[in-house]
């Protein structure tokens, strides 16, 4: 790996470029390029300490993403990286997608039926919502959440995070997370610390940009970008609809 940045430095950066949906050792191997500027297989294999399949896979997955280009000298292909600001590209894209998701779900409501669609952007309006959320829902609701990003959820909400808990318990709101294989020792130490806290974990469900918040009259989408950005949807037909999906991979889930 790289050694311009500290062990600790990296891995905030490989955890940061998770929220962007770079997965896996696709991090390690991006950081990599971004280090050396172009590089082969084999300087690739000395400086991530990676299988040279593993190499090969993560180069596909960041070439398909636009993070990385390759040429072919002499035969043999050189890769290097695409420049960071690509990153903001992908954020964009995933905005586009959830506004597009948004107008779908709208155009399956009943005619006449009452709605409201709300953006909120940046970290101090992430926390405003998600507190704002838990005062309008009715007391001893369920908030259903699919999270594939959770740790990004703790991390934004930091210093209010306490509040939150307390401000749920208070108010009697369970809270159902799906989240993903690899969250399941966090998880299980969050249910024996946190009130009406339940989980299922889903096989095969990946880590990405968004979370899907479920109560029983609205909807959010909670994209883990920089910044990071909310869309809201009040709705009830449509919640109901997406409860339906959420019980459905609930009860194929396991603890």
């Amino acid at each position: 790996m790289t050694k311009i940045v500290d062990e600790k430095e990296n891995k905030e950066l490989l955890q940061n470029l998770e929220s962007f949906g770079v997965l896996g050792h696709c991090g390690e191997v991006y950081l990599t390029l971004l280090s050396e500027k172009e590089a082969g297989i084999t300087l690739l294999e000395q400086k991530t300490g990676l299988h040279r399949q593993l190499i090969y896979n993560a180069l596909y997955d960041l070439e398909k993403k636009g993070l990385t280009k390759h040429t072919i000298y002499n035969g043999r292909k050189r890769f290097s990286s695409q420049p960071a600001k690509r990153l903001q590209t992908l954020v964009d894209e995933k905005q586009k997608i959830a506004s597009s998701l948004i107008e779908k779900l709208s155009a399956l409501s009943l005619p006449g039926q009452k709605q409201e669609f709300e953006v909120f952007q940046g970290e101090v309006a992430f926390i405003a919502h998600e507190m704002k959320s838990l005062l309008e829902a009715q007391e001893g609701e369920t908030l259903s959440v699919l999270a594939s990003n959770w740790e990004r959820f703790y991390n934004i909400m930091s210093y209010k995070i306490d509040d939150y808990e307390k401000l749920r318990s208070a108010r009697n709101i369970k809270l159902r997370i799906i989240g993903l294989e690899s969250q399941i020792s966090f998880m299980r130490v969050a249910k024996t610390k946190r009130p009406l806290f339940e989980y299922r974990v889903v096989p095969g469900l990946k880590n990405g940009l968004m979370d899907t918040s479920i109560w029983e009259k609205s909807i959010s989408f909670n994209f883990f970008g920089e910044p990071p950005i909310i869309f809201d949807l009040k709705n009830e037909e449509i919640a109901r609809s997406q409860q339906t999906f959420f019980d459905s991979l609930w009860n194929m889930g396991k603890e």
